[in-house]
């Protein structure tokens, strides 16, 4: 690795000069030194005062004093207190750890890295480690490191660190014990849950499903060749863990346990995730409404707002649909209908803690899965049969129900479920599915194409009266997600609506920050009736889009990483909607920030690591 560790004043004043006219605010605190990487950084931890036990290998004097992480003193070997930076770079770099040794100026000494540690299998194809997020625990000393769009690797960071930690085995960052049936393949955010709950350890993983993915990959009871989709899986080091076992990486997977249906499905572009207070948050931008042909091709398909004067899909503008007052899709579509999938919002389930998922769960003719992450409700079957046109409805096994088929109104006559699927064809059999707020309809061998291809879609009887809403482009939220124990459920808790979408959260005592993209950031003071979130925009914030925030709480420090745009620093007391602007540093392109002491913030950046003095007191 070739670094570099330099003042570059007159770049500063160049990047400061072009920023100014466009930028009111602009710092004054030069780049200190820059570690130039073949790669971006895209995540910083600092571990301040971190140290190795040495006591545990009863050192003599000469062995104690060649260890680095050790010191002798008065016949004792003594562990030795260092500063640490943990760098996630993307590519050739890998994971890097430096000492910093500020006793002079601030300077990083590599003491680890290795790019080496990628799994290649029938899934991750090449050696191309793209080290997004660094997560680390500091009760078991574990570090989790996400490859994404791949696995998410672990290690015990003495054993890195240290090779007298593990003895004789070269330690290595090894992958996170994955699923056989749905791995933790295609992961883009990992966070952790330090409750320490009956001395478990839980990692919370987003994993996604893509249609392009191999078959191991789809989801159960899901066509996934139809759909993409996002949901939280649980990995939880149990309470039989040894920190002796922290070296052995075959042993521990022992130890771990992956639970991939613990949450319902989201929406696939999900930015952000952030476990607090037994909540998780997630910045759900909500997809619109996806329709698909039977050949799994995008429909271009409009929202039309719901009007007292339209009350039948007939008469919608072509290529349109729309959501009535007694809980109906209407549609006029010009083309066959083989999928669907919607996301609902009700006032009244946000209040209530329940969603469109949980409205049907105790009804008759819905049934869950067996890991209860989605219920179906029908599966809806229609044929000629002894010269009429009948229509069988089977919601599963075992529970038929026969309605007749009434040509002249075009829906089958007493109907008993409480979705009703009033377009049929013969031969027709269609899946319904709820997860969360989701619903998915899922075509089997043919697809819906009525003669005049409009009309009602689907009926949801629970909501009327206007109570439910259907996403579309315009509809942007964070969701609450309660994680209950003992069993590590998932549940829907409520929607706060946003007016753009989120890219970060971040939430502190009873305040939710909140990064957005292209529109700043804001600070909300959360409550139970808050069903939306407009906030207090923050100071200057305006038309960035926020990557990351963190907040020190020591020197009451509010970092926002702007990407292109540097990182804005505020100063917060935790307990209010005011912040006060301090500085702005155009730095490269920003993916997160920390603050080093009283002195320094380093930022994680496109082309490596730079360190800024600051002098915060």
């Amino acid at each position: 690795m070739i670094k570099f560790f330099f003042s570059i004043f007159s770049l500063f004043i160049f990047l400061t000069s072009c920023d100014k006219q466009s930028n009111p605010f602009v710092g004054d605190d030069p780049i200190l030194s820059i570690e130039n990487m073949n790669g971006e950084s895209r995540d910083i931890l600092i571990l301040n005062n971190y140290s190795i036990d040495c006591d545990q290998f009863d050192f003599d004097e000469v062995v104690c004093t060649e260890n680095s992480w050790c010191s002798y003193e008065e016949g004792d070997c003594k562990a030795k207190a260092k500063d640490i930076l943990i760098v996630a770079n993307q590519y050739s770099e890998g994971l890097v750890i430096y000492e910093i040794d500020d006793s002079d100026i601030i300077q990083l000494s590599e003491i680890y890295s290795d790019n080496s540690f990628e799994v290649l299998d029938n899934i991750s194809l090449e050696n191309d480690l793209e080290l997004r997020k660094l997560v680390y625990s500091e009760d078991t000393q574990f570090l989790y490191m996400l490859d994404k769009f791949e696995y998410v690797y672990t290690a015990w960071l003495p054993g890195l660190l240290d090779q007298n930690s593990c003895g004789d085995i070269s330690l290595s960052p090894y992958q996170l014990t994955p699923y056989d049936g749905v791995s933790n393949y295609h992961t883009t955010q990992v966070v952790l849950d330090e409750r320490n709950l009956d001395n478990m350890e839980n990692v919370l993983l987003l994993f996604k499903y893509n249609a392009n993915n191999i078959s191991e990959q789809n989801l159960e009871g899901l066509a996934s060749s139809t759909t993409s989709c996002s949901k939280l899986g649980v990995n939880s080091l149990n309470s039989f863990y040894s920190s002796l076992l922290s070296c052995e990486s075959q042993l521990l997977n022992g130890f771990m346990e992956f639970y991939p249906f613990a949450s319902p499905l989201f929406d696939y572009n999900i930015y952000d995730i952030h476990f607090e207070d037994e909540q998780i948050y997630i910045a759900n931008p909500y997809d619109a409404f996806v329709f698909k042909n039977s050949h799994s091709h995008v429909l271009d398909v409009s929202y039309y707002p719901s009007t007292s004067d339209i009350t039948e899909g007939c008469d919608l503008p072509r290529n349109s649909i729309s959501l009535t007052e007694l809980g109906e899709v209407i549609y006029n579509i010009d083309s066959d209908i083989g999928y669907f999938e919607f996301n609902f919002y009700s006032e009244s389930f946000n209040e209530a803690g329940a969603g469109v998922m949980e409205s049907y769960e105790t009804n008759d003719a819905c049934e869950f899965d067996a890991n209860n992450y989605y219920i179906k409700c029908l599966t809806q079957h229609c044929e000629l049969q002894n010269n009429q046109n009948d229509c069988i409805n089977f919601g599963y096994p075992g529970a038929g129900n026969v309605c007749n088929w009434d040509p002249t109104i075009g829906e089958c006559t007493g109907q008993v479920y409480n979705f009703n699927l009033e377009d049929h064809i013969h031969d027709l059999k269609f899946e319904i599915m709820i997860s969360g707020n989701k619903l998915i309809g899922n075509l089997l061998g043919d697809s819906i194409s009525t003669p005049g291809k409009c009309g009602t879609l689907i009926t949801l009887d629970k909501f009327n009266n206007g109570e439910l809403d259907l996403f579309n482009d315009d509809f942007h939220s964070i969701s609450i997600y309660n994680l209950v124990e003992p069993n590590g459920v998932i549940d829907f808790y409520k929607n706060l609506k946003t007016n753009s979408k989120v890219k970060t959260i971040y939430k502190y005592n009873n305040f939710l920050i909140t990064g957005r993209v292209d529109d700043g950031c804001y600070i909300t003071l959360l409550n139970e009736s808050r069903n939306s979130i407009d906030g207090m925009p923050i100071l200057g914030s305006e038309n960035f889009t926020v990557n990351d925030i963190f907040y020190d709480e020591d020197n009451n420090l509010l970092l926002l990483s702007c990407g292109s745009k540097g990182v804005l620093v505020y100063s917060w007391d935790g307990n209010g909607t005011n912040v006060t602007f301090l500085n702005h540093i155009v730095s490269s392109h920003a993916y997160s920030a920390k603050v080093y002491k009283n002195s320094y913030i380093i930022i994680a950046t496109k082309y490596g690591v730079e360190i800024y003095n600051y002098e915060i007191n």
